[in-house]
């Protein structure tokens, strides 16, 4: 572990002499840093079973070389997964990890949940938001990060299922008339 954590603060021409001296497939897996990486993004993928596991892991290494920021890591962090799934729990803790570590304030989780409902209509959101937001000072429990981010999901849930059911009335009705 040691050797893992000073070999992440070499800079990339460190790893990459290091890298070229190995030879053997396994070792090189290994001292070139993305052993890690291609774990976590197996056991990821096998904890959400996603419908599309090659597109899965393309967004989770697509995160790991853009330059983005914290919030929306988290924000790609709770939308792994559908939140019925026995995996979204986790990876809401892990969200809520992620920010606290890099300093959790009502301000972050306001901007979290602003990005959560994007997509929504504008009326929602800002109704939604106004019922959600904390003070941006404050700190965020657990459970209040939770709850927020569930609800900001559940809403787009419903309003794809309204979408759908008005379509499915609108052809019912074409179709009656027609």
């Amino acid at each position: 572990l040691l050797y893992t954590i000073k070999f992440e603060v070499m800079n990339k021409k460190e790893k990459t002499a290091i890298v070229e001296k190995v030879c053997d497939p396994e070792e090189y897996f290994e001292k070139s840093g993305i052993a890690g990486s291609v774990r976590e993004a197996i056991s990821l993928m096998v904890e959400n079973r996603p419908k599309d596991p090659i597109s899965f892991l393309s967004q989770y290494f697509g995160s790991l070389v853009e330059e983005v920021n914290v919030i929306v890591q988290a924000q790609r962090l709770v939308c792994l997964t559908h939140h019925s799934r026995p995996a979204f729990p986790d990876n809401v803790i892990s969200a809520y990890n992620l920010l606290r570590d890099k300093g959790l304030s009502g301000k972050v989780h306001n901007e979290l949940l602003k990005g959560l409902c994007s997509g929504l209509p504008a009326v929602i959101s800002e109704r939604l938001l106004d019922k959600l937001n904390c003070k941006e000072l404050d700190a965020v429990p657990h459970l209040l990060f939770y709850n927020n981010v569930l609800t900001c999901l559940v809403c787009h849930d419903y309003k794809k299922h309204s979408e759908l059911l008005y379509r499915y009335v609108r052809c019912i009705v074409l179709i009656e008339t027609g």
